[in-house]
Parts: C-alpha cells; structure tokens; sequence
C-alpha cells in the first residue's frame, strides 16, 4: 500500500473500520470507509459498493469482529463486476447481489485456504463452493483469487487448480468460463 500511494495516491474504498488500520500504516493515504451496502462514485459511470460477506475480521489477537468484512461490486457500463474477496460460501448473500445488480459481468471469486473444512468451511469457500457461487450468480465469467501464492492452510500448492477443474466438470461448466490464471498471466475478458 506505501508503494501505491507513493506512485499513484489512488483512492482505497475499504469497508468500516479497516481505514484506521490502514490510516496508521500509510499515513496520508486517500481513503473512503463504507458500512455494507454503501456505494461511492469513483468516476463517471464508474461506482463501487461494499457488501456483506461471510467471513470475521481481525488483523490481531485482539481486534475480532472489530471491522467490517466485505465484498466489492464496481458497477461500470460494461456491467457489474462482483469481487468477493475473501469468504465462506453463503448463497443468501449471492442472491441479494443478483437481486440489487443483476448477473454480474466478471465474479472474482476465492477458492484457496480450505483445508480442513471442519475449520475453514464458514470463512474460505472451496473450488466445488466458488463454481457453486458463480453458478448462484448467474455464471457468466469466473476468475478464482486466493491461491498458489502463500500456503494458508492444509491443501496442497496445486490442489485449488486440480479441485477447481474436478468442480467444473462435476457442474457441467465450460472451464473458460471460469479462469484460473496462473500467478502474473493475464486474459482478456469475452465481450460477452
């Protein structure tokens, strides 16, 4: 975050109560705090919203459930793109994000950290949880976050991209609806 707001001094939207956090880490930085479901217009035609999502905040021992967690949706022309960041599977919070924006454009959607289910279940959805959550929401285009970079919990390096294809095929979804970029590469997005 230093490194961005000393090249771009861009504007972070956070959810409530992450701006303190992020105020005593990078002093001077733009930020606008939103509670779930507020939105801001960051440019014309170009609005971001925070909502709810399953998951618990803490950055420490002892600031549990001491900020709000959330999702992204960025409303653009093109559409709606839905980042849901970090989270449990919760079809209840995918159905309200249809109902209020309309099948999303681009769902970025987490499917890393999910081992041992017994203890990540609530908080980090599983590939068969986030083909699961992209069908919920209408299953136009899928990019899985949260994987092959840091080793968070008990599943294997390559268990995400393995278990994300077995989902795929078990859901009967075409695999280039649902990308699984290798760290670094990059795709262009179908028009439709």
């Amino acid at each position: 975050l230093k490194r961005l707001h000393e090249a771009f001094d861009p504007l972070v939207v956070t959810p409530l109560g992450n701006d303190a956090i992020i105020r005593e880490a990078v002093p001077g930085m733009r930020l606008q705090a939103l509670d779930w479901r507020q939105r801001i217009d960051i440019a014309p035609g170009v609005r971001v919203s925070v909502e709810p999502m399953q998951h618990w905040s803490a950055r420490g021992l002892f600031d549990r459930m001491e900020a709000l967690w959330g999702a992204f949706v960025i409303d653009v022309p093109a559409g709606p793109i839905y980042f849901l960041a970090d989270a449990g599977y919760a079809k209840a919070l995918s159905d309200e994000v249809l109902a209020k924006y309309g099948r999303p454009r681009l769902s970025l959607l987490p499917l890393g950290a999910y081992e041992p289910r017994w203890f990540m279940a609530y908080n980090h959805m599983n590939p068969d949880e986030a083909v699961q959550t992209f069908l919920d929401l209408g299953g136009r285009h899928a990019v899985g976050t949260q994987y092959e970079v840091f080793a968070m919990a008990d599943e294997g390096y390559d268990d995400p991209r393995r278990d994300l294809g077995a989902a795929l095929q078990r859901h009967d979804v075409d695999p280039s609806r649902f990308l699984l970029p290798k760290p670094g590469e990059w795709f262009t997005l179908p028009a439709r």
